[in-house]
């Protein structure tokens, strides 16, 4: 099973406002909020629910061997000046940095690998 940490990063004049914990300070800005998927080759794929109530979960699959290998993460996150972080309910910690977030998608950059994420 492969644990994918990805890294999010921003520099608009985003930066500058104050934690919203993933429902966007206006109502142009798009909600990180949401169900988003990420695949590669239709061999790997992931599923991250980002819920309003602060929560997370992190499903990821792998094509190996024949089968589907799955991991599941789950805990709390922070969404504050376009830096996402989440702390898994082992304890773990990680974040990212958000480039951009629309109704469709969500791009992040995980030191400097950008993945671009579906809104399902």
């Amino acid at each position: 099973m492969i644990l994918v940490c990805i890294s999010f990063s921003s520099c608009s004049s985003d930066d500058d406002k104050d934690d919203d914990n993933g429902k966007g300070n206006n109502k142009t800005e798009a909600s990180i909020v949401g169900t988003w998927q990420y695949k590669e080759d239709n061999e790997y794929i992931m599923l991250l629910s980002i819920n309003k109530d602060g929560t997370f979960m992190n499903t990821e699959k792998e094509y190996y061997n024949g089968k589907w290998d799955t991991a599941y993460d789950s805990g709390m996150y922070k969404y504050s000046k376009n830096t996402l972080t989440f702390t898994s309910e082992d304890g773990e910690t990680w974040s990212f940095k958000v480039i951009s977030v629309t109704s469709t998608s969500l791009t992040v950059d995980d030191e400097g690998d950008i993945y671009v994420y579906t809104r399902l």
